[in-house]
């Protein structure tokens, strides 16, 4: 059932899901989709997981953690060369950290 959850989370994006549609969608009680929640809660908050999931205004989010905003703002600079030769370089088409400083 926690895949079945976390895929959900995961597809509803920025809308989230409430615990509501969980309930419908699933066919399980409050108390089982609060546990679900609270379990895979737990586990994102590992230290080597990169997402999280927060609740915000009644409704379920699948976000990334705070900690990683400095790689995910490098996907707004562009850290994909954009080469229309078609030659990609040895990184695969991607800046390396020393380049992007230079950005």
């Amino acid at each position: 059932m926690q895949g079945i959850v976390e895929a959900l989370l995961f597809a509803a994006g920025d809308e989230g899901i409430s615990m509501q549609q969980l309930t419908n969608v699933l066919d399980i009680t409050n108390i089982e989709a609060t546990n679900i929640i609270e379990e895979l809660k737990d586990q994102y908050n590992d230290e080597s997981r990169g997402l999280q999931i927060i609740e915000v205004g009644g409704v379920f989010q699948m976000v990334t953690k705070k900690e990683h905003s400095n790689y995910l703002q490098l996907t707004t600079k562009g850290a994909f060369r954009n080469n229309k030769e078609g030659d990609q370089g040895p990184d695969n088409g991607f800046y390396t950290q020393e380049e992007l400083k230079e950005i």
